[in-house]
């Protein structure tokens, strides 16, 4: 488990990169859209599994599965 969530917190510093350094390819290019694209359907989909495994019965279960849907909608936005 430790080595996935190392690899999942380099793939976020990645799109992190990727978002600051390159936001106007993001914007403007087909594969900067299906980044875009991939990127939001990663954060609802774990928003959506949030309540599955936590059940958002606790303050931070429920700050967390927010936090989520935000990053989803921070990515999807812009393709509006």
């Amino acid at each position: 488990m430790p080595i996935l969530n190392l690899c999942l917190t380099i793939v976020f510093i990645l799109f992190a990169y990727i978002s600051l350094a390159h936001t106007n390819e993001l914007l403007t290019t087909p594969l900067g859209n299906s980044l875009l694209i991939f990127i939001s359907l990663l954060w609802f989909a774990r928003a959506a599994m949030q309540p599955l495994y936590f059940k958002l019965k606790h303050w931070g279960s429920i700050a967390f599965f927010l936090l989520f849907i935000s990053g989803g909608a921070l990515y999807g936005v812009p393709l509006l």
